[in-house]
C-alpha cells in the first residue's frame, strides 16, 4: 500500500461574517498488486530503512522523479 497526504484549503467567501479559512486534510491509500515476484524481496523493508537513514528523500525533486 502506498499512502499519501492530501490537503485542500477552503477559502471563505465573506470574511466580514466571521467565517475563517478551513484546511481539509486527509490520507488516501493505493493498493498495489504484486504478481510474479519474490515475496521475500518484495516485503523486505531493509532498503526502505537504509534510504530513510541516509535521508535520500531530501534529494528528490521533479527531475529525479521524472527520470
Amino acid at each position: 500500500m502506498i499512502y499519501d497526504n492530501i490537503n485542500r484549503m477552503s477559502c471563505v467567501w465573506d470574511p466580514d461574517l466571521g467565517q475563517k479559512d478551513i484546511l481539509h486534510s486527509g490520507t488516501v491509500v493505493t493498493f498495489v498488486e504484486l504478481e510474479d515476484c519474490d515475496l521475500e524481496k518484495a516485503f523486505d523493508a531493509s532498503a526502505l530503512w537504509k534510504n530513510h537513514e541516509e535521508e535520500r528523500r531530501r534529494g528528490l525533486n521533479i527531475n529525479v522523479l521524472h527520470n
